[in-house]
Parts: C-alpha cells; structure tokens; sequence
C-alpha cells in the first residue's frame, strides 16, 4: 500500500462523525496486522470534501469495509477476545455486530484487470464490479487507526454510481436448458470467447465517457441464460444518444480489434 497526504486532514475531521465503536473496532482489527479499505461511500464522500454527507454520516449504524487479505482476517478475528462482539462469517464477508451497531468486512476479489466488491446480507449491501483494481493508500495521521482508502478517490466513488453487479438468473438458465436440451446440445453460432470482445468494446466506451448497457437478445441471453443465444449471430448494445461522442466513428475507424463496418442516421443537434 502507499501513502496520500492529500485526505489526512479531511480523513481526522470525519472521525469527529463517526461512532466511537468504529474507532474501538479499527484498533482491535489493528493488532492483527491485515489492512483494512473503507468501502462505506457516505464516509468516502465526507473524507472527500462532501461535508453535508457527513451530517448524515453520523447517523448511520453501519459501516462497511473491505481487504485483499480476507483468508488471513478471516482465520484469525477468532483470536480478538471481545465479550461485546458477535461476528458472523462466509466466504465473502464477515459482519461484526456491536449492540445495535454494525460493521461488515467483505473479500475484495481480483478478476483479472477488475475489482469484485460482493453483497452483505446482514448490512443490505449489493455487490459491484470495478473495472479498475485500486491501491488500498494509507491515510498519513497521528492516529493509530490502521485504514485504508480507495485510491485514487475521486474516480472510485465516482465508478460506484454505475457499477452495481447485477447476477443473471442462473434458476432460469438451468431450468431452460433442461426443457430445451437440443438447443443447447449443437455448436452455438458465436462462442463463448466473444465475451473477451463485449468487454473490450465496452472499455472502449467508456474510456470515451459512453455508458453502454446490454440490449436486445444479448440482454435476454443475459438474463435468461446466463450467457450468449446459441442461435443468435450478433450482439446488441445500446447507449443513450445524449452521449454520442463524434470521435466515436474515428476511433472506432482506427481500433485494430474491431471493424466499423457502417454507419446509419446522424446526430441532429
């Protein structure tokens, strides 16, 4: 992990908001070694400068965390002797309950090039996809309080309004291939590898600030197979026409991975 200097100040002033429970947690977690990333936006908003969030902040009775170290945490939280704690576990997440205070501490993954925060049950949390992974960065201050946050900030609070992690119906999608089976016993039309290219075209958008989402069959396919139509012989994205850029076409024009192969209407503005 490196170290900011930029939220020190701001990151001592949201102390000031929260329950001292948090504080008492993060210095009984400390011991153990295994750094901990505030993952809790209310909070990551009042670190950044949003201080009407932390009015609100200070109300909250939750407060969610995350670490690249999950095995480690979770084999060794046994080891805290706390008769005020009641820790509950999973595989993706451990949820300390303090009174009526809690805090949940899930397994961030690494997916390739990509960040996988999952859900918490216990803190009706949902799970999110980051295209990035983000360097964990300490917070330099006087305080003993072993804590990490996002880095860079900005751009991780901001890839969190879009990046809710949506499951496909995966009851669905076994219950169709059981009542179809011959559709799904023959070579499908495009195979699982073009998923690589959906990404990729994705990433293209937006790194051109475009938003794209599934659309059509590709979205049914989603939905209702947990994959691609084995019949079907395109894929379907749509994206809002507010955020038509024109460098679209020229950079699409240019990419080595993908063809343009036409182009139909215009943008009226």
């Amino acid at each position: 992990a490196c170290v900011h200097h930029s939220y020190s100040r701001s990151f001592n002033q949201s102390l000031k908001h929260i329950s001292p429970l948090v504080g008492h947690f993060l210095n009984r977690t400390g011991t153990l070694g295994i750094p901990l990333t505030i993952l809790d936006v209310d909070w990551l908003f009042c670190i950044d400068g949003s201080y009407g969030v932390c009015k609100n902040f200070a109300l909250k009775r939750q407060i969610l965390f995350g670490t690249e170290a999950y095995e480690a945490l979770y084999q060794n939280i046994s080891r805290i002797k706390c008769p005020v704690w009641n820790v509950s576990s999973s595989a993706t997440s451990i949820t300390v309950f303090i009174n009526n205070f809690r805090i949940g501490i899930v397994n961030v993954l690494q997916r390739r090039r990509y960040w996988l925060i999952p859900a918490v049950v216990e803190l009706n949390t949902s799970a999110f996809a980051l295209r990035r992974r983000y360097s964990p960065a300490k917070f330099n201050t006087a305080t003993n309080l072993h804590v990490y946050y996002p880095h860079p900030l900005k751009e991780f609070l901001s890839e969190m309004k879009e990046s809710e992690f949506i499951e496909c119906r995966r009851d669905m999608a076994v219950a169709i291939r059981e009542k179809y089976p011959s559709s799904y016993n023959s070579t499908p039309i495009l195979n699982d590898s073009v998923i690589d290219d959906l990404a990729y075209f994705r990433d293209l958008l937006l790194d051109l600030n475009i938003t794209p989402y599934l659309f059509g069959g590709t979205l049914l396919g989603w939905y209702r197979e947990c994959g691609i139509i084995p019949h079907t012989s395109d894929l379907d994205v749509a994206t809002s026409i507010s955020l038509y850029k024109p460098s679209l076409v020229h950079v699409l024009s240019k990419d080595e991975r993908l063809k343009l192969y036409w182009v139909l209407g215009k943008v009226v503005y």
